[in-house]
């Protein structure tokens, strides 16, 4: 961020606010933009159609959240942390900030599955009558989203699978996007909004998606995840699973990286001759599903790989 500039939040929208020691700001003026600028993108957002409406087996994912180490493929069982605060390592130019209990593989697939069944669903408008929160719930059948994921309907699947939604709900994203190391605008939001929980009957459930969360799905910045590849991936699943989101993420065809990229964006530790050996293993799964058509191993530790187009099918 540029000296002497600091950052105004208005709701879930940050407006850069110029000031100097002689010269305050006027705030009434700064009020006004903001209001201009929420009347703007609320308007956007509604005329949009809501989740992006897809093929049957592919969810969306944004791209910035899919390059980055926010759903970490190598994290160890046990305690999740509480982070407050906390970058995450993601993409040039994009600054990842993230509060809540640390997210891995299984949350990402989970909150694919809810993306991909909001699919044409309005979001919910600020400020809404709390009488018509059902206008905008989507309904939810646990034993249905765990059979889509190809889990088995059991009590732990099911405890699993509510405190997967619970941690989503609480996580909060700040992203800030950057040029040439000037703010240019950034915005927060959760991953999904209100859960209601129903542990009786069919165990029916309900969510809904925040209105600033789509921003996830302006302007076509999101990544195609085929989620019927993806419960196909057997080998070191987490680390595949990640890999197929990055692909998306990245939206190319043909893509080269070095393999110490890689392992910073998966959060991974240790020596990069283990990362590497996964790694290998992880490619070659994707292309026995058919995700990739090939990968190469180039000099200076740079791999090389050929995704399928998002609609082609083996």
């Amino acid at each position: 961020m540029m000296e002497g500039t600091r950052m105004l939040k208005i709701g879930e929208i940050f407006v850069p606010m110029t000031t100097t020691t002689t010269n305050k700001p006027n705030v009434q003026r700064i009020f006004e933009r903001t209001d201009a600028i929420r009347r703007e993108e609320q308007k956007s957002l509604f005329q949009q159609k809501g989740v992006p409406i897809l093929p049957q087996n592919i969810a969306p994912l944004s791209n910035t959240l899919a390059k980055s180490a926010l759903f970490q493929p190598t994290r160890k069982r046990g305690p999740r942390k509480y982070l407050k605060g906390e970058v995450i390592a993601s993409q040039p130019d994009i600054k990842l900030v993230y509060s809540g209990e640390e997210l891995d593989i299984a949350d990402m697939d989970n909150l694919l599955e809810l993306y991909r069944r909001a699919a044409g669903r309005k979001p919910v408008p600020e400020n809404l009558d709390p009488s018509r929160i059902t206008e905008h719930q989507i309904r939810l059948d646990r034993a249905d989203f765990l059979r889509a994921l190809g889990k088995s309907k059991s009590g732990r699947n099911y405890d699993l699978l509510v405190t997967s939604l619970e941690r989503l709900q609480g996580a909060v994203i700040k992203v800030e996007f950057e040029k040439e190391g000037k703010l240019l605008y950034s915005y927060g939001y959760h991953c999904i909004g209100s859960l209601e929980i129903n542990n009786t009957g069919k165990g029916e459930s309900y969510y809904t998606i925040p209105l600033y969360t789509y921003h996830f799905f302006e302007a076509n910045t999101f990544a195609y995840i085929n989620m019927k590849r993806r419960k196909l991936l057997s080998h070191n699943p987490n680390l595949c699973k990640w890999l197929q989101s990055y692909a998306g993420g990245v939206g190319k065809e043909v893509y080269k990286i070095k393999i110490s990229t890689l392992m910073r964006y998966a959060n991974a530790t240790g020596r990069e001759r283990d990362f590497r050996k996964a790694l290998f293993t992880a490619l070659n799964d994707l292309v026995k599903v058919g995700e990739f058509k090939y990968w190469q191993d180039h000099e200076n530790c740079v791999i090389e790989w050929l995704r399928n187009p998002k609609g082609e099918e083996v």
